[in-house]
């Protein structure tokens, strides 16, 4: 859903800041879910936002917010270091890891 739809909107918009609320509402364990997502699928909506919006040197905000599960503090670490080591690492020797390890990125050299 989000993919549909993420590229077209910047395009149109070409907004000067993206403010992303990564809420993790739609968690599988939250008890208010509706969406029924797994860890590793916020994971990756979390980064394919990010880099749709880096990919257009448009300025980024990523704040977080909901989620009813106790996990909800690992669905959000994870998916910011799933973010925030190839960005900041800038290097193809990370990778992401699955995201209930509560570290999503290993060194692979």
């Amino acid at each position: 859903m989000v993919e549909d739809t993420l590229s077209k909107a910047l395009d149109d918009v070409r907004p000067d800041l993206v403010v992303y609320n990564a809420g993790s509402d739609p968690f599988i364990d939250d008890p208010l879910a509706f969406f029924q997502l797994t860890k590793n699928d916020l994971a990756e909506r979390d980064l394919l936002v990010v880099t749709r919006v880096r990919e257009r040197a448009i300025p980024i905000a990523m704040v977080l917010s909901g989620g009813y599960s106790v996990d909800s503090w690992l669905v959000h670490t994870d998916a910011i270091e799933n973010i925030l080591v190839p960005v900041s690492i800038g290097t193809p020797d990370y990778r992401p890891r699955p995201a209930s390890s509560g570290c999503a990125m290993v060194r692979t050299r």
